[in-house]
């Protein structure tokens, strides 16, 4: 007798059919639920990756010339100084984007007295117009005189900021060797200067400075800058006195006269990476929660918060009211809080940006970038277009200045240390 068949059974057939029919029904809706609830992003979500045809330097540089010493700019317009490790000075006018040497230049001898110790320099200078500008130098190596504990100060004289001093002019001094070459070098000795006799009157006391680990008073105590002599408010200092000495905080004093001992804290946890003077207020980065604030302080010393930025104040490039992040490659003006350029075009062509400046009339932009090859963008902020320029060697990111001769043409300087440097003179 024949054995039946056993039947097979369909269900799990009929289960995996309906699954598979439920799994793709489920992928559709769901795509279709993505695309539905899809956002468009924002401008700043938005990075563009595609490269900028780059551009040689030939370009954009019409000059290239090489200096025994690194530019500077000074307090006169069009006037700029090259100084020599060697001490010697050349001042330089701008005619039309050529540096012709200026010779009516005059010297004044000083000795300044700091830590106890005479420091002598000859300081050349000119005026123009009421104003007066100056530089001197002492090393070990350009000196014989026996100086003890200091072997490099840098000396600058200028018109003396209102309420510092009943001098005409004033003396400062720098002793950080490293800012030889840098236009924005913070003074740590300060003097009113009579500039017919070289005679020098202390604007600081010594009283309740401290010393540091070479035997000098600590150069920290009471510092003026560019911004504090522009803002002229009666004896305004930065002192990291509060600080340690390695610290990038400072606090803002005021100091009422030389023979006070205790100064009136102003403000407090400033970073020196940025001040500014416009349009009669101080402009200051400081610490906040989550990252830094942007401040402004008006004559009357009210202080009020303009902005807030997070993240460390490094990953950001100042220059007079503007402030470049180096993440996202934004350009903003400090006063006005406002976005002025997005540079997210080259996004994909640069990276590392070292340097940033705004010409003065705030209508062009230039970021230096330390890639392989290095590269500048030349940006126009009233067109919002910008050109990518690239070349092995551009500048070196020891030390470079920007430094505008008009608004359409600038200048940077390179080099390294207190020799060699090369400027180029560059054309939008």
């Amino acid at each position: 007798m024949a054995k039946k068949k056993k039947k097979k059974n369909k269900m799990p057939y009929y289960i995996a059919t309906v699954t598979a029919i439920f799994a793709a029904l489920s992928v559709c809706i769901a795509l279709y639920s993505t695309t539905l609830n899809k956002k468009e992003p924002t401008a700043e979500e938005t990075v563009t990756e595609n490269t900028v045809e780059a551009l040689s330097a030939d370009s954009a540089v019409t000059t290239r010339n090489t200096y025994g010493g690194p530019m500077l700019t000074t307090d006169i317009d069009n006037v700029f100084l090259n100084i020599q490790s060697n001490g010697y000075f050349t001042f330089y006018e701008n005619r039309g984007g050529a540096l012709s040497a200026i010779s009516d230049v005059q010297t004044v001898d000083v000795r300044a007295e700091c830590s106890h110790q005479e420091i002598p320099a000859t300081v050349h200078y000119i005026e123009r117009n009421g104003v007066v500008t100056g530089y001197g130098l002492f090393t070990t190596s350009i000196c014989s005189e026996d100086v003890r504990l200091f072997d490099y100060a840098f000396f600058r004289i200028a018109n003396m900021p209102e309420g510092y001093g009943s001098d005409k002019h004033i003396l400062m001094i720098d002793f950080d060797a490293a800012d030889f070459a840098l236009n924005d070098k913070t003074y740590s000795e300060a003097f009113g200067l009579d500039i017919a006799s070289g005679k020098l009157t202390k604007l600081t006391s010594d009283n309740g400075r401290t010393i540091d680990r070479f035997g000098r008073f600590r150069s920290d105590w009471a510092q003026l800058n560019d911004a504090l002599i522009d803002f002229s408010l009666d004896k305004l200092y930065l002192s990291g006195r509060n600080y340690l000495l390695d610290s990038t905080s400072a606090d803002l004093i005021f100091i009422e006269g030389n023979t006070k001992t205790k100064p009136t804290w102003k403000s407090s946890g400033l970073y020196e990476n940025y001040l500014n003077t416009l349009d009669g207020k101080l402009y200051y980065a400081k610490e906040a929660e989550g990252g830094f604030g942007i401040f402004s302080m008006t004559p009357d010393g009210t202080e009020t918060r303009i902005s807030a930025y997070s993240g460390s104040v490094n990953d950001y490039l100042f220059c007079g009211d503007y402030i470049f992040n180096k993440n996202n490659l934004v350009l903003k003006r400090i006063s006005t809080d406002e976005n002025k350029a997005d540079l997210k075009a080259f996004k994909g062509s640069v990276a590392y940006p070292e340097f940033m400046s705004v010409s003065k009339d705030g209508t062009k932009l230039v970021v230096l970038f330390n890639t392989a090859p290095q590269s500048a963008v030349l940006f126009d902020l009233s067109t919002g277009t910008g050109r990518l320029i690239t070349e092995e060697k551009l500048f070196t990111n020891t030390c470079s200045q920007i430094m505008w001769l008009s608004d359409n043409s600038f200048m940077t300087v390179s080099g390294n240390g207190m020799s060699e440097y090369e400027t180029l003179v560059w054309s939008f």
